[in-house]
């Protein structure tokens, strides 16, 4: 099974039509092991994220403002150890 996290650039380039999900990871109960190969990708730090068109149904506007990878990095940071 291959799984796809999703960090919530996909949500501000699709207008949410792919959300971001909680991560969580279960072990199974059935004596097996679990293997996990996690893969980070860094964006150029200073490239925009903003929807995309082809994401936007007619008449429809961004529901996020256009914001740098450095910037939805730093807040997701953030966000995360704020808790």
């Amino acid at each position: 099974m291959l799984t796809r996290y999703i960090f919530g650039s996909e949500a501000r380039w699709t207008n949410d039509k792919y959300a971001s999900t909680l991560h969580r990871v279960v072990s199974p109960d059935n004596g097996q092991s679990r293997y996990s190969v996690a893969l980070f990708l860094m964006g150029d730090m200073d490239y925009v994220i903003e929807c995309l068109p082809s994401c936007l149904e007619e008449g429809q506007g961004p529901k996020y403002e256009p914001i740098t990878v450095e910037r939805h990095l730093t807040n997701k940071i953030r966000e995360t150890y704020s808790k």
